[in-house]
């Protein structure tokens, strides 16, 4: 077997190049492979993903207490809002485990929390009515950036 690469600088020359290539006899499948550029990451997005992380290897009972574990949806729930967040997003947020198995988010000045769990987030903030929602990541985000100011 034999691939052949081509890179295309115009994506709108994908389709006709796809149908193409597919006419032609001997042709097992067309594989379209994009570049994604990533931004570059900083301290804050080092040191938040370190937390993460350092939470999601917690125990049953990890607090002596019978504290569940970080479930794996809250964990993959803050790592997608850390790739989609920008340093000073999170600059002035503490990352703190719960009992429950959810996570707390805690702005340094103490007048905001946010909840993560699976399927849904809530917080609570001196700066915007609080509220209970549906996991969205841009959600979230919003929510962060309304009480960052």
């Amino acid at each position: 077997m034999v691939e052949m690469v081509i890179r295309l600088e115009d994506e709108s020359l994908l389709a006709p190049l796809r149908r193409v290539i597919k006419s032609l006899s001997g042709i097992a499948e067309v594989l379209v492979r994009r570049e994604v550029k990533l931004k570059a990451k900083g301290e804050v997005y080092t040191r938040q993903l370190a937390r993460i992380n350092e939470l999601a290897e917690l125990e049953n009972d990890w607090d002596d207490n019978g504290a569940l574990p970080i479930g794996k949806k809250v964990i993959k729930n803050l790592k997608q809002l850390l790739e989609k967040s920008e340093d000073s997003d999170l600059r002035e947020w503490v990352i703190f485990p719960d009992i429950n198995g959810t996570i707390l988010l805690e702005n340094k000045s103490g007048d905001a929390t946010i909840s993560v769990g699976n399927t849904e987030f809530s917080f609570v903030s001196k700066k915007i009515k609080g509220s209970n929602e549906k996991i969205k990541t841009d959600s979230l985000l919003k929510v962060i950036r309304k009480i960052n100011g």
